[in-house]
């Protein structure tokens, strides 16, 4: 309808409701009416705009739920995810059949923090029959994984890691797993078996899940590591891992297949039994090669990288500036190395760092293999100070010293709680207690690393 039309129609049902204000369909019609134009101003990205017609549309009728639920997707779009839960509540209350908006307050309190209210409503949609018998496969598994995610950082683990095993058939999974074999059920199947472990997600997800190829080789006869070729050097000191395949190749000879992140729950494991060990041993020749080029550095070292690809939501709020950290230069008696490969390096000229810290980024794995370099200096180094990224997971797979910035909502690796973790002895952890601000745990960082020094 043309915007003409629209305003017309809306003055004649004002008109209409200033005569007759019992008129239930022209009420009705009117809250429609902003309600559709609310959804113009949202398809149009114009949020405070949606907003007010939205408002409008409540104001005639207290319970045009599809206004309450939109308010709810604006406010998320516009990342005031308090509000957002706000509505969601307000829409699910109206009307206790409305799967999207009880899916959307899950997704707007795990956004929040709040593992738990997002578990209780992840729940209530896969066991109450209202919810659960208007779900299809596809919702489920979704909402199933989810769960599992949400579970994991409450660190529940028996349940999390079942739930979480239906990432595999959620819909935005990035393996299609029919090419591949089955899956074994447990560990009694593949006694004697060839197996191919396969890479799934990110770099760190590799180095973080990669330990328990040692555990799978007591009960196999082979292993098989399919991954991003790139990898292939720096994770060939895994002396469990047979022959390694490229995404690429085509790989017929082995029996079963396992997605490397299954393995937690193959093993039944748990927050006490999470394999921890170093296993990740850098080239001997680059680590020479790099204590000599690292010589001139008598101070304290510290290894610095400050974001990984932001392309993704997540890894934008992940990711830190530079400039955040420059208060760490107030400290004596430390060299900073930039560990900074790729997006971000550019930084370093920009900030007071540029005076202490050279900019590694075109002579760091220049060639085809990926942390070969990174590895040969985090070993190097008395400590690593990184964002959540790959790097936290290689150094601590190597055993080095290595502390985390984490933003408010953490990989559900980290659980919700604490400054150390079950996966790497060697990690501390430096929380954010309110979303996308840094100086706290920048704080708290710098205040650790003051007391290092003075020791």
């Amino acid at each position: 309808m043309e915007e003409k039309k629209i305003i017309e129609l809306k003055k004649k049902l004002e008109d209409l409701l200033n005569k007759e204000q019992n008129n239930t369909d022209a009420r009705l019609s009117l809250a429609a009416l902003y309600y559709n134009l609310g959804n113009s101003f949202l398809r149009k990205k114009k949020f405070d705009e949606a907003i007010k017609n939205y408002l409008k549309s409540v104001a005639i009728d207290k319970k045009f739920v599809s206004s309450y639920y939109n308010l709810g997707n604006v406010y998320k779009e516009k990342e005031n995810l308090e509000k957002a839960v706000e509505y969601f509540k307000v829409a699910v209350k109206i009307d206790p059949n409305n799967i999207p908006a009880k899916i959307n307050l899950g997704v707007a309190n795990s956004a929040i923090g709040d593992s738990k209210e997002c578990i209780k409503h992840f729940k209530d949609l896969l066991t109450q029959n209202n919810y659960k018998s208007n779900l299809n496969k596809t919702m489920e598994y979704d909402i199933r994984y989810s769960l599992g995610i949400e579970l994991l950082r409450e660190g529940k683990y028996e349940e999390g890691l079942k739930n979480y095993e239906y990432r595999l058939q959620a819909s935005d999974y990035p393996l299609d797993l029919n090419q591949y074999k089955k899956k074994p059920k447990d560990l009694n199947e593949i006694k004697n078996k060839k197996i191919l472990a396969v890479a799934e997600q990110g770099f760190g997800d590799v180095f973080q899940f990669i330990r328990y190829l040692k555990l799978l080789e007591k009960h196999t006869f082979e292993i098989y590591f399919q991954c991003n070729k790139k990898l292939f050097r720096v994770l060939s000191c895994i002396k469990s891992i047979k022959k390694f395949y490229n995404f690429n190749d085509k790989v017929e000879d082995y029996d079963f297949c396992i997605p490397l992140m299954s393995l937690p729950l193959l093993f039944s494991t748990d927050l006490k039994t999470i394999p921890n060990f170093s296993y990740i041993y850098p080239e001997e020749k680059l680590v020479n090669d790099w204590n000599n080029k690292l010589k001139e550095n008598k101070g304290f070292k510290v290894g610095l990288f400050w974001q990984g690809n932001t392309e993704s939501s997540g890894s934008k709020k992940r990711a830190i500036k530079l400039k955040d950290l420059e208060t760490l230069l107030e400290l004596k008696k430390i060299d900073f190395i930039s560990l900074q490969k790729g997006s971000g390096h550019e930084q370093i000229e920009k900030t007071r760092f540029s005076k202490y810290m050279s900019d590694n980024n075109n002579i760091i794995d220049s060639g085809g293999d990926a942390f070969i370099d990174t590895a040969a200096i985090i070993k190097n180094l008395d400590l690593v100070i990184s964002s959540d990224t790959s790097i936290v997971h290689l150094s601590g797979a190597i055993g080095t010293k290595v502390w985390m910035l984490e933003p408010k909502i953490p990989n559900w690796t980290w659980t919700n709680y604490g400054t150390t973790t079950s996966w790497y002895s060697s990690l501390k952890i430096f929380r954010q207690e309110k979303a996308d601000d840094w100086k706290k745990p920048v704080k708290d960082l710098k205040n650790k690393l003051s007391e290092i020094l003075q020791r």
